[in-house]
């Protein structure tokens, strides 16, 4: 009995072990997914993707009327732009009471540091001089290509933008995570 129990719990780790390197393996800095285009509730694990319809972003987290002049609606600790009724636009803000309770894919939140994002997300692209640390990449053929610079990019639909600020310095963390396409990054709309 003792040991079909050590070969269960052997069983067990295993499987832990092999589900969590894919995890991993899914996520190395300068490599972007699908899924970097998402922030999740760290209690409620309840996830917030582009693509999206304003309803389903309603249901989870409760309905809010509160736009502001480009459109952009504020949650309860995040914000999020819509365009044809579809999140195109993640804003994580210190300026949000409750900003802490939500992370990126890759653990990122608001009070990280600028080293974590790096070890994550890789070296940034483009502003690193200016406490800000962008990511651009684009879809081609199923796959997620990054650019150096706006300029480089080939097909702006099928473009995204990640983007942190250390307003207060680099030393006391990310104050700002702005994930967005690259319409709103570059034209606001």
């Amino acid at each position: 009995m003792l040991q079909v129990i050590l070969v269960l719990i052997s069983l067990t780790l295993s499987s832990c072990s092999t589900s969590s390197e894919k995890v991993l393996q899914k996520q190395e800095p300068g490599i972007f997914y699908q899924s970097d285009l998402q922030v999740h509730e760290s209690t409620t694990n309840a996830k917030i993707s582009f693509g999206m319809s304003k309803e389903q972003v309603d249901k989870v987290f409760g309905e809010s009327n509160d736009k502001n002049f480009l459109g952009i609606y504020s949650y309860d600790g995040f914000e999020v732009f819509y365009r044809d009724n579809k999140v195109v636009g993640l804003l994580l803000s210190s300026d949000k009471q409750t900003a802490k309770k939500f992370l990126t894919n890759r653990g990122i939140e608001i009070g990280s540091m600028y080293e974590d994002v790096k070890g994550k997300y890789g070296e940034g692209v483009i502003y690193e001089n200016i406490n800000n640390i962008t990511y651009i990449f684009e879809e081609v053929n199923g796959k997620y290509v990054v650019r150096k610079s706006k300029n480089e990019v080939i097909n702006p639909s099928t473009t995204f933008v990640i983007s942190m600020n250390a307003n207060n310095g680099v030393d006391k963390g990310i104050t700002t995570i702005h994930i967005f396409d690259y319409k709103f990054a570059y034209e606001s709309k």
